[in-house]
């Protein structure tokens, strides 16, 4: 399972797809191709609808979440992808999903002196033959919620009726190089701060605002991530 933001492209814009008029996919793969931000995709082929963003689309109200009072993290993360992959929508042009982690988020920030439950979140994502410079995305598909405790609360969030979006993609600037390669030193010093219930340092924290706002600009779950975590996305001082 891939990260949300690798070191050489980022995704970008939203346009919405009508799940229900895409030709029947069968089994297949690869990996989204990237091009200059200026040069858009083209418009899907005339059996899909396009439709402005307006987050992520469900057929019901969230499910309820399984919790495990056993096991780790990378156990949860096998079981959450086996059965999200069961409720995914068909992807187009006979491609398949995969899916790829988003950086934890914490439940509660800024900390207190209390420590606070971190929650991590995988989207699902599928090349396609009519994208240049973009993929198509299922959205969100589990959230696992580790608790203070130690337990999991698993949360599977694929919907095989939800409507998919082409999610652009643009190469990262040397800047945002920069901000990607501390990613794995930013996620653990996030995760050690919410398990201690301190914040950390002046530095880390301006850090971690430059990691987790380049996140949020440049992938469109976090629209539907933030929702969960107003605090944190407040405190990044992100857009409305």
């Amino acid at each position: 399972m891939s990260r949300g933001l690798g070191p050489l492209l980022v995704t970008l814009s939203l346009t919405m797809v009508n799940a229900c008029n895409r030709p029947a996919p069968s089994e297949g793969s690869g990996h989204a191709a990237h091009a200059p931000s200026s040069e858009r995709s083209p418009a899907p082929p005339t059996n899909m609808q396009t439709k402005s963003p307006s987050g992520t689309a469900t057929t019901s109200g969230e499910p309820a979440p399984t919790v495990t009072r056993s096991g780790d993290l990378a156990r949860w993360q096998r079981d959450a992808e086996k059965r999200a992959k069961e409720r995914l929508p068909e992807a187009p042009d006979k491609m398949t999903w995969a899916l790829r982690l988003a950086p934890p988020f914490p439940a509660h920030w800024p900390l207190t002196g209390a420590a606070t439950a971190v929650s991590y979140y995988a989207g699902a994502y599928a090349m396609g033959i009519h994208l240049r410079d973009g993929e198509y995305s299922a959205g969100l598909v589990y959230r696992i919620e580790v608790g203070t405790d130690g337990s999991a609360s698993t949360t599977i969030l694929a919907d095989p009726k939800r409507e998919l979006y082409v999610q652009g993609v643009r190469p990262l600037t040397g800047d945002e190089v920069a901000v990607i390669k501390k990613s794995a030193e930013l996620e653990q010093a996030l995760v050690t701060a919410a398990r201690s219930g301190v914040m950390p340092d002046d530095a880390t924290a301006n850090d971690l605002r430059a990691y987790y706002t380049l996140w949020f600009k440049t992938n469109g779950i976090g629209r539907d991530i933030r929702k969960h975590h107003t605090e944190f996305a407040k405190w990044l001082e992100l857009p409305d």
